[in-house]
């Protein structure tokens, strides 16, 4: 969204399913990202989340006060028509995520790292499907490729 101000131009806002998603319309018609896509979200919550960030706005639009938003708008600008080369820079990541590297001591330590990070790492291994290896130290953790 651009830094010039944006006079609401809009009154009704609302999540339509739309595809494989969920579309913003306002006044019936569908919202689009600076780039000119259409923004089509995953799924009913994050729309509705979206939705209320334009219902709430007043006069003026106010950028700085819609982050899913501004989110949702790159996913769609930069995210989306760049797919695979996004997928390879978090994937190299993935190799030296802190949450695969563990200290050994102290005690307190271990047991936050433990509590903190390994739901995180259980939810990727059941709702995605990445089992992630974690060691202790700083000594290279290699990843599976398909992980």
């Amino acid at each position: 969204m651009s830094a010039r101000k944006l006079k609401r131009f809009y009154d009704d806002v609302s999540v339509v399913p739309s595809g494989n998603g969920f579309e913003i319309q306002l006044d019936g018609k569908p919202l689009r990202s600076p780039e000119k896509n259409t923004l089509l979200l995953p799924n009913a919550f994050l729309g509705e989340a979206v939705a209320e960030e334009w219902r709430t706005q007043e006069k003026d639009i106010s950028p700085p006060t819609m982050p899913f938003t501004k989110l949702a708008f790159t996913a769609a600008d930069r995210v989306a028509p760049n797919r695979d080369a996004v997928i390879e820079q978090i994937s190299a990541f993935a190799n030296s995520d802190v949450i695969c590297y563990r200290a050994s001591e102290p005690d307190d330590l271990v047991k936050r790292q433990k509590e903190s990070w390994d739901p995180i790492l259980d939810w990727a291994d059941m709702a995605l499907g990445a089992a992630m290896k974690s060691g202790e130290g700083i000594g290279y953790v290699a990843q599976d490729y398909d992980a």
